[in-house]
């Protein structure tokens, strides 16, 4: 785990939570589809305040951020079962981040090129190849984090 905050610690500071998502692999979306709730695991990148998730040009979770384009997004990584003597007194320990935002959909060519070379980089590659007729075939949504609360426990 990185920096230990205690054995159960919540906190809003942005810094304390940098750390969580830049080791933490699926990120998943929150949306409010109509008056339901709808929650999808997806791939991103996050830099400066912002979480970028790249997607195909139709579907549910576009249609959802048209609606309300209100979120929130969940990342958690150092998952470990703790065992206890009896079933209610197991837990899990681990690392967390809830983030909520406003998202929106990144118009030009060379923004969508900026989101994908940081998507690509938080997976270990460098995204300096990416054909710019690619950029046509994909949405890419930017969340500007506007609250985030990290836990580690």
């Amino acid at each position: 785990m990185n920096k230990p905050m205690g054995p159960s610690k919540i906190s809003d500071e942005f810094t304390c939570c940098k750390p969580i998502i830049q080791d933490c692999r699926v990120c998943r979306l929150g949306m409010v589809d109509g008056n339901r709730p709808y929650v999808i695991p997806v791939n991103f990148g996050y830099r400066d305040r912002m979480v970028y998730i790249h997607t195909g040009l139709e579907g549910k979770k576009l249609d959802a951020i048209a609606r309300n384009p209100h979120v929130c997004v969940e990342f958690d990584t150092e998952h470990n079962l703790v065992r206890g003597a009896v079933p209610c007194k197991w837990t899990m320990h681990g690392e967390s981040v809830v983030g909520e935002g406003t998202a929106e959909l990144v118009q030009s060519p060379a923004e969508k090129r900026h989101a994908l070379e940081i998507i690509m980089a938080h997976y270990g590659g460098k995204g300096n190849d990416i054909p710019d007729n690619a950029l046509d075939t994909i949405a890419i949504i930017r969340i500007k984090l506007t609250k985030m609360t990290a836990r580690r426990v």
